[in-house]
């Protein structure tokens, strides 16, 4: 069932990591993807272009694209659809098409999956307190495990927490 596939998947998906130039690649959500739709046996195909618009000299280009996630195991091939929006920019114009393209499939694969983008100094951040924590617990002889955060009720975040939880690229506008 594709369905279960998909959270099969979910549950073992890693976050992407956000490089220097703010920016992340369909190939580094591919990257963290693939593994698995092999492991889980799940296609992903485009099948339409549902839209397509560029301007400033074909330089912007805005797409809509449906894709289908089908479990190969399958006998029917069972298959959702999902319809995504990418947009993309190149100053020479041509190749803000494909960056359009690339960017939907970037956005498909995030929103099925659910995976989520973390900045590098996030991550380096994390493993830094983590280190401090264990240093401090060794060193007072403490051998627990830092707490965790409980996760916070949607209505307590703070304008920053939504906006990076709903943060998007330039790409999609």
């Amino acid at each position: 069932m594709i369905a279960e596939k998909i959270i099969k998947i979910m549950e073992e998906v890693q976050p992407v990591i956000q490089l220097d130039d703010d920016q992340y690649g369909v190939e580094k959500a591919i990257q963290v993807i693939h593994p698995l739709l092999i492991k889980y046996k799940v296609i992903i195909i485009p099948l339409k272009i549902l839209n397509c618009s560029t301007t400033n000299s074909n330089k912007s280009a805005n797409i809509g694209m449906l894709y289908q996630f089908i479990d190969a195991e399958s006998k029917e091939k069972e298959a959702i659809e999902v319809e995504i929006l990418g947009g993309g920019f190149d100053e020479k114009g041509n190749r803000a098409i494909y960056n359009a393209l690339s960017g939907a499939y970037r956005y498909a694969l995030q929103q099925v999956f659910a995976f989520t983008v973390k900045d590098r100094d996030d991550v380096e951040k994390s493993n830094d307190n983590k280190e401090e924590g264990q240093a401090v617990n060794q060193a007072s002889g403490n051998n627990v495990e830092p707490s965790k955060e409980e996760p916070k009720d949607v209505n307590e975040l703070t304008s920053d927490e939504l906006d990076n939880l709903f943060r998007f690229d330039s790409e999609v506008a």
